[in-house]
């Protein structure tokens, strides 16, 4: 028997209410402050904290879901481009795999070798290398965490 959209919706409201509340309710509420940014800064602190524990829980779902067949490792066995498929079906759950043309690169050490193999000099490669080289804005990481102070001294 198949999931009701009812009960599957049911489901669906209910997580999203459980996890709306999460720093909200009375027992994960911000301290009071002071300062009228505070709640901003308590909902970020909230959110990267629950980003942490999702990423975690996806990953140790992977790992489950790949161990016991539902999945495959699409790292050790990737499979072509446009395809369409479902991997796993019950009467709860469907895992289906939509696989995409996947991103080109150049590798710019096999290309300065296969460069010169033929002949061009390395001052030209070098050259070109620098013309095509962007430079992208450095890597941005915000790190949130909770401003604890011990007042027992411990």
């Amino acid at each position: 028997m198949t999931l009701s959209s009812r009960l599957a919706n049911k489901f669906i409201d209910a997580a999203n209410v459980m996890f709306g509340v999460i720093g909200n309710d009375t027992t994960t509420k911000m301290p009071r402050s002071k300062d009228n940014r505070a709640p901003y800064a308590w909902e970020y602190f909230v959110s990267k904290h629950l980003l942490k524990m999702a990423e975690a829980r996806h990953g140790a779902a992977i790992k489950a879901a790949v161990r016991a067949g539902v999945i495959f490792d699409h790292h050790k066995e990737p499979r072509e481009a446009g395809r369409l498929d479902v991997l796993y079906q019950d009467e709860n759950v469907i895992v289906k795999l939509r696989t995409s043309q996947g991103n080109t690169r150049i590798d710019p050490d096999a290309l300065a070798q296969f460069l010169i193999k033929r002949g061009v000099e390395m001052e030209l490669i070098e050259a070109a290398a620098d013309a095509a080289t962007k430079q992208f804005n450095a890597k941005h990481e915000f790190i949130v965490s909770l401003n604890v102070e011990d007042r027992n001294g411990k």
